[in-house]
C-alpha cells in the first residue's frame, strides 16, 4: 500500500479521470467528486468512491487533487461552503494542478 493511502480528488473531466483511475489501479483509495453527475456510474465502476461534494471526498484524505480549470473553481472547491478543506486533515497535502497566475499560486500556499 502507498504510503498516501487515501486521495481525495476533484475534476474527472478528460485529464482527471486518467489520473484518478491510475491512483486506483496502484492501489490507493479515491474518493472523487465531480460537477457532472452522469461521470458517477463510469468512475464507481472503475472502483472509486462517488462523493457529493470536495468536503466529502476529502474526509480521511492523505493529499486532496483539485484537477479543475482554473483559480475560480480552486477557490470553490477547497474554500468554498462544501469546500475540501473543511474535512482535510491539518497535516494533508492539497495539489493544485490547474493553470493559474504565479501570484494565484504563491498566495493560496499562504492560505493553505
Amino acid at each position: 500500500m502507498p504510503a498516501a493511502h487515501k486521495v481525495g480528488f476533484a475534476g474527472l473531466g478528460a485529464m482527471g479521470m486518467g489520473m484518478a483511475t491510475q491512483l486506483l489501479k496502484k492501489g490507493f483509495q479515491v474518493a472523487a467528486v465531480d460537477a457532472r453527475a452522469e461521470i458517477k456510474e463510469q468512475w464507481t465502476s472503475a472502483g472509486g468512491q462517488w462523493c457529493d461534494s470536495p468536503a466529502d471526498a476529502a474526509i480521511d484524505a492523505d493529499v486532496f487533487v483539485a484537477m479543475v480549470v482554473n483559480a475560480e473553481q480552486i477557490e470553490s472547491v477547497l474554500f468554498g461552503s462544501k469546500g475540501a478543506l473543511k474535512n482535510l486533515r491539518p497535516d494533508g497535502v492539497v495539489i493544485a494542478t490547474s493553470t493559474v497566475s504565479p501570484a494565484f499560486s504563491r498566495e493560496l500556499g499562504k492560505r493553505l
